[in-house]
């Protein structure tokens, strides 16, 4: 499925049970051209971490001032504020190449400093053990724009909550995250209910159990949680 913004200037994919479930690009003329820039999801990356970034270009798109086009890092470290806030530090791999890492160890950010090719990832986002289902890989290109860059950063270290049913969670992660259960919805006492049937009026079992929206208060909405 491909979704297109109404210029067809920005484009987002998602690839059913592919390896890389997402890919999102930026195009400077038309679609017929290269893109600009290409940003990378595989399919153990959180939905989350994809909306804080598409949330993101979204808004760019809607303020009309074309940000998702503006220039790439000036320099390598730039758009790694969230994570240098969140205690992740920075280490030379080799010459050309720097990996931030968590405090834990179980995510990083690899940046090659010289790519040539503007097509190929030059910083990997990962978190995770290696294997098909536990390793979380998001990749981008030399000309992403700084922001959206630190957008994706800033989602991977949100700490904010986020709601998995334990089947979701593969195993070999359990033992890194903080898992937490929700109660589930307790149903009233058959007593209870078979008092409030008998002071039920007639005609009205539908108000009584449905009452109008405008007497239910909004829930508020909580992100999920999981530990990134």
């Amino acid at each position: 499925m491909i979704v297109t913004s109404p210029d067809w200037k920005l484009k987002v994919g998602f690839y059913g049970d592919d390896y890389v479930l997402w890919k999102i690009a930026a195009y400077d003329h038309d679609p017929f051209y290269p893109p600009r820039w290409i940003i990378t999801a595989n399919q153990n990356t959180p939905a989350e971490i994809v909306a804080g970034l598409t949330t993101v270009l979204a808004r760019d798109h809607v303020e009309g001032e074309q940000r998702y086009l503006s220039g790439p890092p000036y320099y390598w470290a730039d758009g790694t504020e969230p994570l240098v806030d969140s205690g992740w530090t920075p280490a030379p791999l080799d010459r050309p190449t720097v990996e931030f890492s968590s405090p834990d160890k179980q995510a990083g950010l690899v940046i090659a400093r010289a790519v040539d090719d503007p097509h190929a990832a030059s910083r990997l986002l990962w978190a995770g053990p290696g294997g098909w289902g536990t390793h979380v890989e998001i990749t981008f290109t030399p000309y992403t724009p700084t922001h959206l860059i630190a957008a994706t950063a800033a989602a991977m270290v949100d700490p904010t909550p986020v709601t998995r049913a334990l089947r979701q969670i593969p195993r070999q992660l359990r033992g890194l995250l903080h898992l937490t259960p929700v109660a589930e919805a307790q149903a009233p006492p058959p007593r209870a209910a078979a008092a409030t049937a008998r002071t039920t009026a007639p005609g009205s079992s539908t108000a009584a159990t449905t009452p109008p929206p405008a007497t239910v208060p909004p829930t508020p909405q909580t992100r999920p949680a999981h530990r990134r």
